[in-house]
């Protein structure tokens, strides 16, 4: 999890070391239990802290876990960023919620008691089984020591191999690599068949219907409903296009009079998308609900469009393992790393020289101000038209 907080990513990693000896004589006194020798886990615990993007690949695999294991519990430690993803894939008995979020500053030094109070919670309930899928933080690493624990897995660090020492199982976090594949990666050692099927979060019928409503007024005739997504994690800017852009882009599709248009977003993001109506000019065929759906009534409102045009963001990925036609724009981030399994998603990269760009959990500074700006609107307005014509053409 990319943190605003110094502090503790420092006393994150310091705990790291600290718990590195007592990880190594953990591993060399005990013999693990190895689900590719025939070791069945009764309960699973599955560590996932952020974010909505890889939060969404992540049921891939674990949708395949439980499958194979259909009659084991399964609790995921998550935090408020991310839970209602794992709320809604049905495939939990329990989700457990840290009550950090990577954003807040100095202030989550003071959720220091809570988080011991989490852990003591889990590290009681003694589950057979631990799959840390995350890499940002090391503390996480202090669910292995759980006593009864069995079986552990999770990835090394990036810069170290301190996390190695603490699992079982380990496998480096390689940027090359597609996300949802590494997870795979992860589980190896339980021989799942690896099927990249559609993932579908659930909603209510209320949710549909107050999706329904949203749009209603702005489905006119037969135009496709395509969803426009500005915005990005609030610590993750760099990924975003431009308001013109996608005013431009919707502008040459406009001019088809085959679309209509609804942006979605955070709160924070609602501003960017009335910036967007006001360039585009045509409230009739336009509406923005950013920062006005709940977690159900997105779900529900990505079921009811045609197609998506959407930045390296967590709707990107959900519209798109949906089965959703979707167009995702990337600056700087690796399309290799981040683009979902889907035969109906298109890439369209910036043609910024120094791109990709990003790190785990960190963003270096770059003079390249307008990176994502350099991906034209008419050419992604051309590239969905043609992935919609496909589609169609499928049917």
């Amino acid at each position: 999890m990319k943190t605003s907080n110094p502090w503790f990513k420092a006393a994150d990693i310091m705990l790291g070391l600290f718990l590195l000896l007592p990880g190594i004589v953990s591993r060399l006194l005990r013999k693990p239990s190895n689900p590719s020798e025939g070791f069945v886990p009764s309960s699973f615990l599955i560590v996932k802290l952020c974010c909505l993007g890889d939060s969404m690949l992540s049921l891939i695999a674990l949708s395949a876990l439980k499958r194979k294991y259909s009659g084991s519990s399964f609790t995921v430690l998550c935090t408020s960023r991310n839970s209602w993803i794992y709320e809604r894939s049905a495939l939990f008995d329990e989700v457990v919620i840290l009550p950090i979020t990577g954003l807040k500053g100095i202030r989550e030094i003071k959720k220091l008691s809570a988080i011991f109070r989490v852990f003591n919670y889990l590290l009681k309930r003694c589950y057979d089984a631990v799959i840390d899928l995350d890499v940002y933080y090391r503390f996480t690493t202090v669910l292995a020591f759980s006593p009864d624990r069995k079986f552990s897995a999770g990835f090394r660090s990036p810069r170290s191999i301190d996390r190695a020492a603490f699992y079982d199982y380990s496998v480096n976090r390689d940027m090359a690599v597609p996300e949802w594949k590494q997870f795979y990666e992860l589980l190896a050692p339980f021989k799942l068949e690896v099927s990249p099927d559609f993932v579908m979060l659930s909603c209510s019928k209320l949710e549909i219907e107050l999706a329904k409503r949203m749009i209603a007024s702005h489905i006119k005739d037969e135009r496709k409903l395509i969803a426009i997504v500005p915005g990005s994690s609030e610590n993750w800017k760099q990924k975003r296009w431009s308001p013109q852009s996608f005013a431009s882009m919707m502008t040459f599709l406009a001019k088809t009079g085959k679309f209509s248009f609804v942006i979605i977003g955070t709160k924070d993001e609602a501003s960017i998308g009335n910036e967007i109506v006001a360039l585009f000019g045509n409230k009739d065929i336009a509406v923005n609900v950013a920062g006005k759906t709940t977690p159900g009534v997105l779900v529900a409102l990505i079921s009811q469009i045609d197609g998506m045009v959407s930045n390296d963001t967590g709707p990107m990925h959900m519209a798109a393992l949906a089965g959703k036609p979707v167009v995702g724009l990337f600056g700087p981030t690796d399309e290799r790393k981040w683009t979902p399994p889907s035969k109906v998603f298109k890439v369209m990269t910036s043609d910024c020289p120094k791109r990709p760009c990003d790190r785990i959990s960190r963003m270096p500074q770059c003079s390249q101000k307008l990176c994502l700006d350099t991906i034209v609107p008419e050419k992604v307005a051309d590239v969905l038209v043609e992935l919609l014509n496909s589609v169609a053409g499928n049917k």
